[in-house]
């Protein structure tokens, strides 16, 4: 089964090792990722950003961050 949830702080050592693990990004870009991920977590800085974390057989197998462009 299939699942789209609200992505949660128990959930970002998994996102990290699998943003790392793609081969994709940099170090310097998977420490941003915590860092956003950070403040995401903390409702006051988040305002306006989504993340979402997917789920297949309740293993995270992706993830969605959506955050408003300023000025737009």
């Amino acid at each position: 089964m299939f699942m789209i949830r609200p992505t949660v702080p128990a959930d970002t050592p998994e996102l990290l090792a699998m943003t790392a693990g793609t081969g994709l990004f940099t170090d310097a870009d998977v420490e941003t990722l915590d860092s956003v991920l950070a403040e995401y977590h903390d409702e006051t800085a988040a305002q306006g950003h989504r993340c979402s974390t997917y789920e297949q057989a309740g293993k995270i197998i992706g993830f969605t961050y959506f955050a408003p462009a300023a000025m737009t």
